[in-house]
């Protein structure tokens, strides 16, 4: 039996392992056994071609969700035995910091960011991927700074977001974290209101 019969056999059997390794740019080493009826050969195992890098970001994002659904380095477990209705994760590119494959960084080509901008210059960056650029980590995000009023921020995000295709399900997510962001920014700008907290005269 040949290394690619033997490479089809395993696909069939393990096609979650299977995935994994092509995720991870790795190939099983199967080893080909001498058979009689079959022309002399070196005894140096035959090796596949190198997979490379433009063919590792074609696995389906269901079949990525699939592996990391369960366990993975950003995934928060403080809620027992992770058995809690609603679980988070700290993985980038998550709008909303919830492990579901809607929100997911890892499992989606597609994805949006809203977050403040890290000076102080008070405003907001709107994060999108590149799918053309999934093997270029360094270029995959495209950032807009935002600095206007709320509207022509909110239009500036719907426009982005929805009227491209480019995820229209997660416009009004996009929206409310940009309302609630923007909210941040004129409290820390304006400071913190302090309560009068002496007793009343009667």
């Amino acid at each position: 039996m040949g290394v690619m019969d033997k490479l089809k056999i395993f696909v069939v059997k393990e096609p979650v392992v299977a995935a994994s390794c092509l995720i991870a740019g790795f190939v099983p080493p199967f080893r080909s056994h001498h058979h009689p009826t079959e022309p002399e050969q070196s005894k140096a195992a035959p090796r596949l071609p190198h997979l490379r890098l433009k063919e590792m970001t074609t696995v389906p994002g269901s079949l990525v969700w699939e592996l990391v659904k369960k366990n993975n380095c950003f995934l928060i477990k403080q809620f027992g035995n992770s058995n809690a209705k609603v679980q988070f994760s700290k993985e980038p590119n998550n709008l909303y910091n919830v492990h579901s494959y809607k929100f997911s960084g890892l499992a989606n080509s597609k994805t949006v960011t809203v977050q403040p901008s890290a000076g102080d210059d008070k405003a907001v960056v709107l994060s999108t991927t590149k799918t053309k650029k999934q093997n270029a980590p360094a270029k995959l995000q495209h950032k807009n700074v935002m600095r206007k009023d709320f509207r022509k921020m909110a239009k500036a995000v719907k426009n982005q977001v929805c009227n491209n295709y480019y995820r229209p399900d997660l416009t009004k997510p996009a929206l409310a974290r940009l309302s609630t962001v923007y909210r941040s920014l004129q409290v820390s700008k304006s400071g913190i209101k302090k309560k009068n907290r002496q007793p009343t005269k009667l």
